[in-house]
């Protein structure tokens, strides 16, 4: 199949990461992919089997006409089984008035809206749907959520698990040497870790996991909390103001070029491990980290909010914890770290792998896609 890509950025995320590895699969399928990202954001696309073959259209304004004349161009003359996108407006814009029946799928990666105009938005988007376009949403909570938020009907949506590459992200291997890695990060190797990866935004609530480990802190002392975010330098140095202020020990604010500097990658991090956390309070649908982090073997504590009950099974591989909550976030770290009998690295490894692989995601993909095309 001949497929049309159309991205906001490659930049440092779960939906770039999952949609990257997702655009490899259809590759190493021997699909045709034609890749166009409408910014400069470009700090994953090594990581793109075809990443010089990437067309950069940088947008100049949210909505850009010139833009919107290349794509409307490209879906004309371009001859496509697929058109995939990241942005449904731009696609919608671009086709008014044009006779085309190409299969049109548009991934959504989050849940909760951040401002209301994209709320009436999504609301036109959803009910000028097309016969050969689909929304795609990822789990079970996410999909019955927007039906009831936009009062769809139910089965609008196309729903397809998240994946990650197991064979990328896996179990600590023997020869790794983690003492050796600790002491290089400035970390006790007699220390315990929980590893939070997320951009720092303020919807990750970074703010709320340093208070619950101060709070841990006056309980067990062996314990040090990595973060690993984005290159929002201005956001972690407010955080780190705020662990100064209140001279919390243990913490670690890591930048994602710092992570490649230390470790080219954010799997010795994983490796290193003992709890992986996300504190998000809303946004937050199918954590890709989160998933990464169980193909490593690794059990979560994460917020109850998006997706997170439809694939953290308690004291199998993980806990819940309420968002906005920094008593239930401590406890929740507690009961984990008192009690790692309770999970087996290879258990919930293998539910990763039966479930949200990315091999099980793309074959999901390609499915829909040649049951639709006209």
């Amino acid at each position: 199949m001949k497929m049309l890509v159309i991205l906001n950025s490659l930049g440092i995320g779960g939906a770039e990461n999952y949609t990257i590895s997702l655009l490899n699969q259809f590759i190493k399928q021997r699909n045709k992919i034609i890749l166009y990202v409408l910014s400069n954001d470009l700090k994953l696309a090594d990581r793109y089997y075809k990443y010089k073959d990437i067309k950069i259209c940088r947008r100049m304004r949210k909505v850009d006409f010139n833009i919107i004349k290349m794509i409307r161009a490209e879906i004309k003359n371009g001859n496509y089984d697929v058109i995939i996108s990241s942005y449904p407006l731009y696609i919608t814009i671009s086709t008014i008035f044009l006779k085309f029946k190409t299969l049109v799928l548009y991934p959504l990666h989050s849940t909760e809206i951040l401002k209301n105009k994209y709320f009436i938005v999504n609301c036109i988007l959803f009910r000028i749907k097309r016969k050969n376009e689909k929304y795609i949403t990822t789990i079970d909570n996410q999909t019955k959520f927007l039906e009831k938020k936009y009062y769809l009907k139910d089965n609008y949506f196309s729903q397809i698990y998240n994946g990650v590459d197991t064979k990328k992200f896996y179990i600590v291997p023997q020869e790794f040497h983690k003492n050796n890695f600790l002491k290089k990060i400035g970390v006790d190797p007699r220390h315990r870790i929980i590893l939070m990866v997320a951009g720092y935004r303020d919807e990750k609530r970074h703010i709320d996991a340093i208070k619950a480990f101060e709070d841990l802190q006056n309980e067990i002392n062996n314990v040090t909390l990595i973060c690993v975010g984005n290159d929002n330098y201005r956001k972690r140095n407010e955080l780190q103001c705020e662990i100064n202020l209140k001279k919390i020990k243990n913490i670690l604010l890591f930048t994602s070029s710092e992570v490649q500097l230390l470790a080219n990658s954010v799997l010795k991090f994983y490796w290193i491990s003992d709890i992986f956390t996300l504190t998000s309070n809303k946004v937050e649908t199918f954590s890709i980290a989160s998933l990464e982090a169980m193909a490593c073997g690794i059990p979560c504590v994460l917020t109850n909010i998006g997706g997170a009950k439809n694939y953290i099974k308690p004291n199998i591989n993980g806990r819940l914890c309420k968002p906005n909550n920094i008593k239930s976030i401590k406890n929740e770290w507690l009961s984990v770290l008192n009690n790692p009998d309770k999970y087996d690295k290879y258990v919930i490894r293998k539910i990763i792998i039966e479930n949200y692989s990315i091999e099980k995601s793309a074959f999901k993909y390609l499915k829909l896609m040649k049951e639709n095309i006209l």
